[in-house]
């Protein structure tokens, strides 16, 4: 049994991802489900060399991390968020496994340590899709095993189930279904079509690049974007156990049909929002800054990512606070799209005190114009700097992306959820 264990160990070691089924009420915690007779988790390998700067709450002999990960999911009395693992080459039956209650979602602390792996379950993505009425959406299959299913409304009571339950990938804006692995997928871009899970073959906005707009965003009005509608249960006139989902015109996205809720934390941008209008380019801090002195504040919400897209509201002002840790060491070019205007600061450490103005302007709507307002600075690995963007909404369809380069890669991306981590200063 344990040379089929250690085989099994190997293999899942060169994947680095771990997915454990155990057939054993529902607790949550960050990426596992501990129900009392299925338990889920997905782990990844966090950091090689490195342990949470933190003291495990169990330590013991193990022969395999396969065997320390499953302990960990078993484990729900802490409960268990993540692991550090020491193989012992000398003896495979004496290596060490730890178990933490924290994972990198509490918080983003490491320490060296030659030798060990450190493995967690990522950033928390685990939710129902949960209305405020006391609802949450559900497979009308009631089963994991379908070829495609509308999503209707059920009460809450109802909802201590594993066909309730959604991977949402949030830096990518990929939904999928936790048991049945189908693909959360409006019909198409037209208003009014059923929103189903469907083979991820089978739907075309999955197909194209991660961070195009065809993807699902929480929106800072608490609506779940799409395109330019948002996911919401129909019809409109109230929640009633059966309605669906459906892909809703930008104009309902208000609509308290529209609200959504979820298991997870707050994303880790605090946006404050302000009514505003005539605001200046050069104006635009010190006004955004004198609304929020003033307590003229609107809302105050959170935002998994720097971009945000609206054609629910107008003139408006933000203020975005988050913290971005580097993932490698050099120089970094950073671009915005943004209509109208934005201006984009970071310190250079973690604190208010070196924050710095970086790149802005507006209205910026192609590529050509982001380069020719580009801004480039050299950052350290797995160093955190603190950010603060404002941005103003004037009319029409606005919005607000912050993109950045990493040095060796040639591509671009969206500063989205996985580099991101709330500001608490």
């Amino acid at each position: 049994e344990n040379s089929e264990m250690s085989r099994l160990a190997k293999k899942m070691k060169f994947l680095q991802v771990f997915l454990n089924l155990f057939i054993f009420r529902l607790s949550i915690c960050h990426n596992i489900l501990r129900w009392s007779d299925i338990r889920i988790a997905k782990f990844v390998l966090r950091h090689t060399d490195k342990v949470r700067a933190q003291t495990p709450y169990r330590e013991f002999t193990i022969f395999d991390e396969a065997a320390c990960i499953d302990r960990c999911v078993e484990d729900g009395s802490a409960p268990c968020k993540s692991v550090n693992f020491f193989r012992n080459e000398t003896d495979v039956n004496q290596s060490i496994c730890q178990l933490l209650s924290a994972d990198i979602t509490d918080t983003n602390e490491y320490t060296n340590k030659p030798g060990w792996r450190h493995f967690d379950t990522g950033k928390t993505r685990l939710t129902r899709l949960m209305h405020s009425d006391g609802y949450c959406f559900v497979p009308n299959a009631a089963s994991c095993v379908f070829s495609s299913s509308v999503l209707s409304l059920r009460p809450m009571s109802e909802c201590d189930v594993i066909e309730a339950w959604f991977d949402f990938d949030r830096n990518t804006g990929i939904i999928s279904h936790v048991c049945s692995g189908k693909a959360l997928c409006p019909g198409s871009r037209t208003f009014g079509n059923d929103i189903t899970l469907i083979n991820f073959g089978d739907c075309e906005f999955y197909k194209l690049d991660s961070y195009e707009r065809e993807k699902f965003r929480i929106h800072m009005n608490v609506f779940l974007e799409f395109y330019v509608g948002c996911a919401c249960q129909y019809p409109l006139t109230g929640s009633v156990a059966g309605n669906t989902l459906r892909l809703t015109h930008f104009g309902n996205c208000d609509n308290p049909a529209c609200q959504m809720r979820y298991d997870f934390e707050n994303g880790p941008v605090k946006v404050t929002i302000v009514s505003i209008s005539g605001v200046p380019y050069n104006g635009l801090v010190t006004r955004i800054r004198a609304k929020i002195n003033a307590g003229e504040i609107w809302a105050v919400r959170y935002i998994d990512g720097l971009m945000y897209r609206t054609r629910a509201h107008d003139t408006f002002g933000t203020k975005m606070q988050t913290i971005f840790q580097a993932p490698s060491t050099g120089t970094y070019t950073f671009y915005i799209h943004v209509d109208k205007y934005a201006k984009v600061m970071m310190s250079t450490d973690e604190t208010k005190a070196n924050l710095l103005f970086r790149l802005g302007g507006g209205p910026i709507f192609n590529w050509d114009a982001a380069v020719a307002n580009e801004y480039k600075t050299d950052l350290e690995k797995d160093k955190k700097y603190y950010m603060e963007i404002y941005t103003f909404d004037d009319t029409g369809d606005d919005w607000f992306y912050l993109y950045f380069k990493a040095p060796g890669n040639g591509g671009w991306e969206v500063m989205g959820y996985e580099y991101l981590e709330p500001y608490t200063g």
